[in-house]
């Protein structure tokens, strides 16, 4: 359930940074975790820490 409130979370960051859907947004979510190899929740997890000031690293 956590993994989905993070994944909704950076839906919604996403939305917000580039004036997407909640469709597109997932999209991009996605891809970017395909592309990269990792799991989406953990780059929903680095986009809402980004947001909130927190950082991964």
């Amino acid at each position: 359930m956590a993994s989905r409130a993070t994944i909704e979370q950076a839906k919604g960051v996403l939305m917000a940074r580039r004036g997407c859907s909640a469709d597109e947004a997932f999209a991009l979510l996605s891809s970017a975790s395909q592309a990269s190899g990792r799991k989406l929740r953990d780059l929903a997890a680095e986009v809402v820490a980004e947001t909130s000031g927190r950082g991964t690293g």
